[in-house]
């Protein structure tokens, strides 16, 4: 249950929202009220401001900010307004209408700059329904969904485009992820523990609950460090056998270098510490091989030999 607020804070903090009242246009306000509306009395805010999310208090009381347009965006990243369109266009860059004109926030415009700008053209930025199913715990039904009304860009991705194969944008999948985020039971069974052992090792980690829902990167980092530790153990007690470099990793997995870094990075093939450097269990590493290869068929790409020998064993 939510503790009450004293009086005497509710009226500074509805005096505070008065002053700062965002326009009607505001799509976050609008969420945060729902079909009933802005309060139209002290009375009625007094009613529904105790049982908001700490996050949604803290949106009525900033400055409005709409944030930028697409000329602005363009200006101050420092590229054409074509560039900024495509992004948004292919789900690479998040924007919302304000009144009937394309706007992005200021924190989304610093994080596309940071990744470079990407226009999603390039064929690292999308991902197959399955294996975004594998990265962001979506299932294939709620990502079609999405593709289907429209809130998740996609493009073809069979050979000619006229398989029924279906691609999605990594970035907005990503994005997604965190608008959705994961309960603490959803994360429990994604990471295979019991929840008060999730609740343990998350404040472990110094995770310091913001509202109900785990972000995306919080239990990305969770599952690298869990898998840290197991890799540990397993290595203090097996030694130093079964254990390959990264160049032997790539060769076995037959993936480049970009590919097999973002796997160690993920925690889905934990490092092994030794003095002469980073190490890999050879079982890891075929592990993560046969879910990649066994996603989908990746254009110009061949399996590694002992992937295809296995199959006819499987059958």
């Amino acid at each position: 249950m939510t503790a009450q607020p004293r009086a005497d804070n509710l009226k500074t903090t509805y005096q505070r929202w008065l002053d700062r009242r965002h326009p009607p246009e505001c799509p976050d306000c609008k969420h945060i009220w729902g079909d009933q509306g802005a309060p139209d009395s002290f009375e009625d805010y007094a009613q529904r401001y105790p049982e908001l999310a700490h996050g949604a208090k803290r949106h009525l009381t900033v400055e409005w900010d709409p944030g930028l347009t697409v000329t602005e965006v363009a200006s101050s990243v420092g590229c054409s307004q074509e560039h900024v369109r495509e992004a948004i266009d292919n789900g690479m860059l998040e924007a919302r209408e304000i009144g009937g004109v394309p706007h992005v926030t200021r924190t989304n415009v610093t994080l596309w700059k940071a990744a470079k700008a990407p226009t999603g053209d390039g064929a690292r930025s999308w991902i197959t329904l399955e294996g975004a199913s594998e990265r962001y715990g979506f299932t294939l039904e709620a990502l079609q969904a999405m593709v289907d009304s429209g809130e998740l860009s996609h493009r073809p991705g069979g050979a000619d485009g006229g398989d029924g194969a279906v691609l999605v944008s990594r970035r907005q999948c990503g994005q997604l992820r965190d608008k959705v985020g994961y309960t603490v039971q959803e994360a429990a069974e994604r990471l295979n523990l019991s929840v008060p052992l999730i609740e343990e090792h998350l404040s472990q980690a110094g995770w310091r609950r913001s509202g109900e829902m785990l972000p995306y990167e919080t239990v990305r980092l969770l599952s690298r460090r869990l898998a840290q530790q197991r890799a540990d153990a397993e290595a203090t007690q097996a030694g130093d056998e079964g254990l390959v470099s990264a160049k032997e990793a790539m060769a076995i997995a037959s993936v480049s270098k970009t590919t097999f870094y973002r796997w160690a990075d993920e925690g889905l093939v934990p490092q092994v510490a030794r003095q002469s450097g980073a190490r890999y269990r050879d079982e890891d590493v075929r592990r993560q091989a046969r879910v990649y290869w066994g996603a989908a068929r990746r254009q110009g790409q061949t399996p590694p030999a002992w992937i295809a020998q296995e199959k006819p064993s499987k059958g």
